[in-house]
């Protein structure tokens, strides 16, 4: 059977199925000839807008460009409206370069608005690509507006340092340049000096450049601990520099001198700077005057360091004024020019009102306190003291916490003391212990302004105390306790509270308050302290005032025993004269010389000294006088009781005698202040009396001779005849005798009849006695 081998037949083509490819080459066919048709006219458009994009960079680089006429032609290119978009690379450039020239021109926020603007041009025309001659400038431009905007220093650093050298002015270049390392986070100062050395290295550079370089790179190389080179660089600075330049760089130059102690050169390069009249250093004149006279104060040229800091303190202000204003204090001081050191310590500080304000540049505070009271140290070592109190009211506007109140109580109260030591009697010592009870007065109350000047607990609780005590012994009892009130509940310390218990019993009582005195003192005696036993005297003083004597005898006695083991001399000086003058009082005589005679052995100068001797003589007188009796009433009695009687009569005469004997010549010495007018007179007779019982009748002679002279116009003359009388006639000397009783009777002549009577019966027993003695 045969194979049919014949293909299956397509289907017939539609009519037409071809004809769409007529169209379309008739399309291209259009096309191309359109493009050849056109293509001079593009080439014609581009051109004219490179033209264009010339002619605007050339108005920018003229002074006189109307920039607002190119600003519209530039922003037509960055709009989309060029044939070549090459070309809005090169608009966006020139439209920074526009904004660049404005931004020269402005200040303020405007200049950073304008820097801002011309930076996103330029980013702009980096995104969009800039001819390769621009390329360079371009970045320079970039980096010009990051130093002036936020951009970071890093980045400012990198723009700058590839691209300065294409800088159109490359001496603005470096300076950003070198700005631009000190702006980083850690400044590059190597990077800095490089950049400003380069700089320098500018041909044809005036001194209106080179020398605020010079300046720039000398400052670099200090920073970088270069100082000789900084000095050498800073040297080259012209003459004809700046004013301003030229001063600092002397002043930097001057200032390396003296950080490296070369006191001498420094010394020198100061001066230059200072006698310049040409370049005169008009705004740091005064911080010259003070470094000048430190270089001379180092070099131990003191006077001439005096004179520069006295120029620059009467015509200087600030800082450099009132430093050396403390440091010509100072020197004057060493000088003994007391007076100029307190009131140029004083113009130091006058326009101080707190010491927080101290201007720190020349001399910390600190540093400037301690010279205060180096100086206030000093003049009270000297013991100007009036010259040390005036400083301390300086030292107020520079003192911390009261400090100067305190130092002026302090100084105030040394004073006092220093008055007491030499007090002269009679009417100029009077006139010097009101003086020291003004000064006492005075320093309390400058306490008390220094304890509430302070909020340290220790320093108020020590300026309270001060107060209490100098109020006290400037005899201002109120103040006075109130200082103590306040004190007493602030401290813990056993003997402070001793002593202040006292001390306010103290105050109490010279404001009559008795009672609250009283307990203050009992207070006291709680405290093992000296000052219980002044309290317990005191206590026995308030008792004796109530008339508690027996009380107040027992306060004494217990005192005085106690003070046996724990001495205090003031307590006990005055416990045993209060104790001895009590019992005088109340005539217990054979116990009066346990205690006055201790008393005027150990303490013969207190104020007591002289009343105790007088009681204590007196005792003895009486205890004679009792053993005179014992011995007269002992006829009869054994022998040796009589013969006891008379040593014993002899013995208490002795010992009177003695007494009278050292009081008399303490009242010759001027001591009778003590004592009454009339117990003065007894004292000079007593003292005869016992000469003459003691049988030393030439030695009571004498006596009774010399107080007829001394009471010629006074009717002790009478007793003193009398005394003279009785020694001639224990002498059995008649002619002496009867002279004197011729004597006396021509005396009784001009006293009263009373008087005459009483010595007419005395004259006729004598002289009955003394012819029975003489058995005539």
């Amino acid at each position: 059977m045969a194979t049919n081998t014949t293909s299956p037949s397509r289907p017939p083509a539609p009519p037409f199925a071809h004809l769409w490819q007529v169209p379309l080459f008739l399309l291209g066919a259009l096309t191309l000839t359109s493009v050849l048709l056109a293509r001079p006219f593009l080439h014609s458009t581009e051109r004219m807008e490179r033209q264009e994009l010339a002619h605007l960079r050339k108005q920018l680089e003229r002074p006189d460009a109307n920039l607002d006429h190119v600003e519209t032609r530039l922003h037509g290119f960055v709009g989309g409206n060029t044939i070549n978009p090459k070309l809005v690379g090169e608009a966006h450039f020139l439209l920074g370069e526009l904004h660049v020239r404005r931004a020269e021109q402005s200040s303020g926020a405007n200049a950073l608005s304008l820097w801002r603007l011309a930076q996103q041009h330029f980013e702009q025309a980096e995104s969009a690509g800039v001819s390769e001659e621009d390329g360079p400038r371009m970045r320079y431009r970039l980096g010009q507006c990051g130093f002036h905007t936020e951009m970071p220093p890093q980045h400012v650093v990198e723009l700058l340092n590839d691209s300065v050298e294409s800088a159109p002015d490359r001496v603005e270049g470096y300076r950003l340049l070198t700005q631009a390392y000190l702006r980083l986070p850690k400044p590059d100062l190597e990077g800095a000096l490089q950049a400003n050395e380069k700089l320098r290295q500018v041909p044809l550079l005036g001194e209106d450049i080179l020398g605020p370089a010079r300046l720039q790179a000398g400052e670099l190389l200090l920073q970088m601990g270069r100082a000789a080179e900084a000095r050498r660089t800073l040297e080259k600075v012209g003459r004809t520099a700046a004013p301003e330049v030229l001063a600092r760089a002397r002043i930097l130059r001057a200032q390396s001198l003296h950080r490296e102690k070369n006191w001498e050169e420094a010394a020198r390069v100061w001066q230059q700077i200072l006698e310049d009249r040409v370049q005169p250093p008009t705004g740091e004149r005064d911080i010259c005057q003070y470094q000048l006279g430190y270089c001379y104060w180092r070099l131990e040229q003191f006077e001439e360091a005096a004179s520069v800091w006295e120029e620059c303190m009467l015509k200087g202000s600030g800082a450099p004024a009132m430093t050396a204003a403390l440091r010509l204090g100072e020197l004057h001081l060493q000088a003994g020019r007391d007076t100029a050191a307190v009131e140029a310590f004083g113009r130091g500080v006058r326009d101080l009102v707190e010491g927080k304000d101290w201007p720190t540049t020349f001399l910390e505070l600190e540093a400037a306190r301690a010279l205060f009271e180096k100086a206030y140290q000093t003049l009270c070592d000297k013991g100007e003291y009036e010259s040390a109190v005036e400083l301390t009211r300086h030292y107020d506007h520079l003192a911390d916490a009261g400090r100067g109140f305190f130092l002026r109580g302090e100084c105030l109260e040394l004073w006092a003391t220093a008055l007491a030591k030499p007090l002269e009697a009679g009417p100029a010592g009077q006139k010097t212990n009101e003086r020291i009870v003004s000064l006492h007065r005075q320093a309390g109350e400058a306490y008390l302004q220094a304890s509430d000047r302070t909020t340290d607990a220790r320093e108020r609780i020590e300026r309270l105390w001060r107060s209490g005590r100098a109020h006290l012994y400037g005899q201002q009892p109120e103040p006075a306790s109130l200082a103590l009130e306040k004190f007493i509940p602030l401290t813990s310390d056993a003997h402070q509270l001793g002593e202040a218990w006292y001390l306010l019993g103290e105050a109490r009582r010279l404001r009559q308050l008795l009672d609250p005195a009283e307990a203050a003192y009992l207070e006291s005696i709680k405290y093992p302290t000296r000052y219980a036993y002044r309290a317990r005297y005191q206590l026995s003083q308030i008792q004796l005032g109530r008339g508690n004597t027996g009380m107040a005898e027992e306060t004494l006695e217990q005192n005085i025993k106690l003070l046996r083991l724990h001495p205090d001399n003031e307590a006990l000086e005055k416990s045993l004269y209060a104790l001895g003058a009590l019992l005088y009082q109340r005539r217990h005589y054979s116990t009066v010389p346990f205690f006055l005679d201790d008393a005027v052995t150990r303490f013969p100068q207190s104020p007591q000294a002289t009343r105790g001797r007088f009681q204590l003589a007196e005792a003895y007188r009486q205890l004679a006088a009792q053993e005179n009796v014992n011995y007269v009433n002992s006829r009869g009695m054994a022998p040796q009781t009589r013969e006891h009687h008379w040593k014993q009569h002899r013995h208490w005469l002795q010992k009177a005698a003695e007494q009278y004997q050292e009081l008399s010549k303490s009242l010759s010495e001027g001591a009778s202040a003590s004592l009454q007018p009339e117990e003065v007179v007894h004292v000079q007779f007593s003292d005869a009396e016992c000469r003459f019982n003691l049988g030393d009748y030439a030695a009571a002679l004498q006596m009774y001779e010399r107080l007829a002279d001394q009471y010629k116009e006074r009717v002790e003359r009478l007793r003193a005849l009398g005394g003279c009388l009785r020694c001639h006639a224990a002498r059995n000397e008649t002619d002496k005798v009867q002279q004197y009783v011729q004597g006396i009777r021509n005396a009784l002549a001009t006293v009263d009849p009373a008087t005459r009577r009483a010595w007419e019966t005395w004259l006729s027993d004598a002289s009955k006695q003394y012819t029975l003695a003489n058995g005539e």
